[in-house]
């Protein structure tokens, strides 16, 4: 399906080129100027108006239509279909620029030119085909697989539109491709998963569902690492993330389980044991030196009282009954 898409943009060039060189550079560079302002400007009020499209189509025909009717995808569908065909109908009659004229004798550069001018407008008008085509909620098979392109204009148009609005970061462009990429080793990178549309609502990726290859090797990938600039704890997608997943109507999932830098595993640490506080020093158990003097003395033995009174005194007569 790739390849039919990648020939499809390929005959668009070659026609638009063709046409292009008959045209002359003026004419053909100004319409394409014009429509890649259009498709531009489809982009940038897509997400200001599709919300308030979406809640009115709810509020007119949802008694009508059954039950599970997918307006979030409509809304987005014909948001940018609309806001596009009106703006380069309005540039057109507004600044209408140089005439189409097949009959004026051209130079060989002006055909060159025109040739080139002819290939860029239809790389831009396949884009923009591209980029409806991704939003359309009726036929999933004819969504572009934009992972897996070659030629894919429509990832070309929204580049140019986010380098109207100027958000760039380091020569990023944001708007179109999320918050930037960061070195793993980086302490303030923050790790989550290439974005995907979960459509079971299982919070995981599963084999088929749609994505967005953000690093382009084409397989899912678990962990991506980012500059979160807005202090978010999660990667801001861009359009070409919708684009790429080919769904516009929900916001994309991403594994919030791997948001935020990864920790460092902690080394386990025995508590610190209480200080031990020394009893006062009468409660101190003896040394063993002043144990080993206590074992050695003996113990002190009571003295004999001196009965006799002292000198000059005469000593007291015995009494014979006594010994009775």
């Amino acid at each position: 399906m790739a390849v039919l898409f990648d020939i499809l943009v390929l005959a668009a060039i070659g026609f638009f080129a063709w046409r292009g060189f008959l045209y002359g550079v003026f004419a053909t560079a100004w319409v394409a100027v014009q429509t890649l302002l259009s498709f531009s400007l489809g982009l940038l009020l897509l997400e200001v108006l599709s919300s308030p499209v979406s809640d009115g189509l709810r509020f007119l025909l949802e008694p009508m239509l059954p039950q599970g009717f997918a307006f979030e995808a409509w809304s987005v569908f014909l948001t940018f279909t609309a806001a596009s065909g009106a703006g380069l109908a309005a540039l057109r009659w507004l600044v209408p620029g140089p005439r189409l004229a097949i009959d004026e004798e051209l130079s060989l550069a002006e055909q060159v030119g025109g040739g080139v001018a002819g290939a860029a407008g239809g790389a831009v008008l396949a884009g923009g085909i591209l980029v409806a085509l991704s939003m359309q909620p009726l036929i999933a098979a004819v969504r572009p697989p934009a992972n897996r392109m070659y030629c894919d204009a429509g990832e070309m148009v929204i580049v140019a539109t986010a380098r109207f609005t100027g958000d760039s970061h380091n020569g990023w462009w944001v708007v179109a491709y999320g918050e930037p990429p960061a070195d793993r080793s980086d302490p303030q990178a923050k790790a989550t998963s290439e974005p995907w549309f979960d459509p079971d609502f299982n919070s995981r990726f599963d084999e088929g569902e749609s994505f967005s290859d953000v690093n382009q090797d084409g397989v899912f990938t678990q962990d991506i690492y980012y500059q979160d600039l807005d202090g978010s704890n999660a990667r801001r997608p861009g359009l070409a993330d919708k684009y790429r997943a080919g769904r516009w109507d929900f916001s994309l999932k991403a594994d919030s389980r791997r948001q935020g830098s990864a920790a460092a595993p902690q080394e386990d640490r025995q508590p610190a044991s209480p200080p031990q506080t020394s009893p006062p020093e009468s409660e101190r158990p003896p040394t063993a030196a002043a144990a080993e003097n206590t074992q050695s003395s003996p113990p002190d033995r009571p003295k004999a009282v001196n009965s006799d009174p002292p000198p000059g005194e005469p000593k007291p007569q015995r009494n014979p009954l006594d010994d009775f």
